[in-house]
């Protein structure tokens, strides 16, 4: 994924739901070109990194390097939700 910019659409203590839902997101992303790829993914914690541990889950989409808000936006509401703060610098 690179330096992607990582939205968060989801947060939920439930690990089989977050897991459900990034799947669910999953089949809807589509690589939109030669080098932009878009991903979601489910981190336990608050930040799209590797540190921490929170008792939730948190699901962020990575919507290329300098972020794409309505394609974030888009994306959380076909799992019922909203982009639920500013992006993160994925990794």
């Amino acid at each position: 994924m690179g330096n992607s910019m990582a939205y968060p659409v989801l947060r939920t203590t439930d690990s089989a739901t977050a897991y459900m839902q990034a799947k669910s997101l999953c089949a809807l992303l589509a690589e939109r070109d030669d080098e932009v790829g878009l991903f979601a993914v489910v981190f336990h914690g608050e930040d799209a990194q590797w540190d921490g541990w929170t008792d939730h889950h948190t699901v962020f989409v990575h919507v290329g390097k300098f972020g794409d808000l309505p394609r974030a936006q888009e994306l959380a509401a076909h799992i019922g939700s909203k982009v639920l703060g500013e992006p993160h610098i994925g990794w």
